[in-house]
Formats: structure tokens, sequence, C-alpha cells
């Protein structure tokens, strides 16, 4: 008898989309620019080594960790398939085995940490980007995979103007202007329509809380009364209190969030139903998502890849 080696488990899949945003534009009329630009920066990604593709980080909360491309293949017509390496680190509490229950000094040093593989699937557009991402507790999130392209984009164009300053007048009049590093690159979730519903069936709307990117409010008047907002990293809160028009409202930012353009990340109403009872709805709990049945090795628990892409293509 055989000694099986796979083991089939359930995969979750967030449907995201990503434009990329020209820098001060107005808010009610933002402008996109081409695609390609996002298609420039995978391939200027894929051409580093895997040391200089680190992109680390530290939370609110003092715990580091960090991100690297690890793979990425051109499937040719515009799709791409991308595997991201991420590990928490400085932290190495004792190790404990399930059949005896004792403990012993964990082996790794404080840069390792327990190496969480995301899998992205992309698929080109003319103006926009649809995204296939596994959804993982512990790996890349789409707002993680949107700040890591950022950072590598504001390398790659500060690069370019170091390596354009250096060329002659004459080549410099025959490649055109210096590149300018005036867009950004922005993911939002898509939605299904049960955030709305839910909204709709409440007997009451006590509150709403609107997260929107710092960004929205940069140059504004609000923006003046502290020079740290530009080291605040979460998105800021904006809250309702409760008015005959707040369902409206919410109504119209709900609309707008969901329009996959939006500086608005996420929303959150607390409700009453006709017996009292109180509860929230939350725009996170409404992403459009899908499952997948694909195999792991049952070694190590680890995902085979080649299947997770082939079960996430037939998504679309």
């Amino acid at each position: 008898m055989s000694v099986a080696t796979k083991k089939e488990v359930t995969k979750s899949i967030g449907f995201y989309r990503l434009r990329v945003k020209k820098l001060r534009t107005p808010v009610d009329n933002p402008v996109y620019m081409d695609i390609n630009k996002f298609k420039e920066t995978l391939i200027y990604i894929d051409q580093l080594n895997d040391q200089q593709r680190l992109y680390d980080i530290e939370n609110t909360s003092g715990r580091k960790k960090f991100h690297f491309l690890k793979s990425l293949k051109d499937c040719n017509n515009n799709c791409y398939e991308l595997i991201f390496s991420s590990a928490k680190y400085e932290y190495r509490p004792p190790v404990i085995d399930k059949q005896t229950l004792k403990t012993k000094e964990n082996p790794r040093t404080m840069t390792e940490g327990d190496e969480e593989l995301t899998h992205v699937k992309i698929y080109l557009k003319q103006d926009h980007a649809d995204i296939l991402i596994e959804e993982r507790i512990n790996g890349i999130t789409s707002r993680g995979i949107s700040d890591y392209l950022n950072s590598f984009k504001h390398i790659q164009i500060t690069e370019q103007k170091i390596a354009y300053e250096k060329l002659s007048l004459e080549q410099k009049t025959l490649i055109g202007p210096m590149p300018v590093n005036n867009f950004r690159f922005s993911i939002s979730y898509i939605a299904n329509d049960d955030f709305q519903k839910a909204l709709l069936d409440a007997t009451k709307i006590c509150a709403g809380h609107i997260y929107i990117e710092k960004e929205l409010i940069k140059g504004s008047e609000f923006a003046r009364y502290s020079n740290k907002l530009s080291t605040y990293t979460n998105d800021l809160e904006i809250t309702l209190k409760s008015s005959d028009d707040i369902l409206d409202i919410l109504s119209d930012y709900y609309e707008e969030h969901s329009s996959g353009v939006s500086q608005i990340n996420r929303i959150k109403v607390e409700i009453q139903d006709e017996l009292g009872k109180q509860s929230t709805i939350d725009t996170e709990r409404f992403k459009l998502k899908k499952t997948i049945e694909v195999e792991t090795n049952i070694i190590d628990g680890v995902i085979i890849s080649t299947e997770m892409f082939s079960e996430m293509s037939k998504l679309l």
C-alpha cells in the first residue's frame, strides 16, 4: 500500500483591482495612468536579486516582518504568476511537541522565521489589473503588496533619474523628459452585494466608521494640524453619528468605496435589528472571495504552487 504524500486543503482567494493613480489630481476626478507603468515595475523587480527585493517592516506593536518577491512568471497574454515569501522574525518562543508536551529551545536565530508563501495571479487589462490573492493570516496582504510595489517603484524611478542626469544633452533630447515619480499603485478589493443588503435591512443605524487613506487630506486645512502625519501609517477614521439621512450618506460612501478606484479602504457600521440586538457590518467581511481545493505536501504542509495557479486560473 502506497504512503500518501499529498493532502487536499481548501484555500480562499480574494479578488482585487489595481490602478495606476496619478498624484495631485482632484479627489472627485482622479486621473489614472497607463497600466504599463505597473508592468515596468514588475520587470524592474524581477531583475533584482533576492536580497535586493527585501522589504522590511515593523508594525505599531514592534513586531518585525519581511516580504520579498520569491518568483515571478510571465504567462504571456498579460498574465503573471507571483509568489511572495514572508516571515516574522525577532520572535523565537520555545518549541513544544504535541506528543510529549515537552518544550525545548527554538533552534532558529532572531533573524529567521517561518516562511509563509502567498500566491498571486495578475491579469493586465487596458486600464487596470485584476489580481487574485491567496488569503493568508501571516502572508502578505493586498495592502502589503501595494506598499511593496510603491516602495520599489520609488527606487526604480530614483535610479532612472540618476542615470538620466549623467546623459549628454543630445541623449536627453533624444530620450525625452526626465522620469517622474508622480503616480502610485492603488489596490482595492472587489466587493460583493451583501453589504448594501445588510445596511438596508438594519432597523436602526447607530454610527458609521469610514476609513480613508491619509493621502486624501494632504494639502487640506486639516493636514496642517500636525507635521507628524507623514509618519503615520494607518488609515484615518471618520465617525458619523446617527442622523435622519445617515443611510443615504453611508450608501453614497459605499458606492464610492466599491467603485474600485476609491481612497476609502473600509466601512464599518453599528446597527440594531428589530429586537434591539446590536451588531456591526464591515466591508472587510463582504469581499468577493471564492474557494478552491488544492494539494499540499504532507511532510511540510506547503501548497503545491503549480496546482494552486492552475486552480486560480479557473476562477475568472
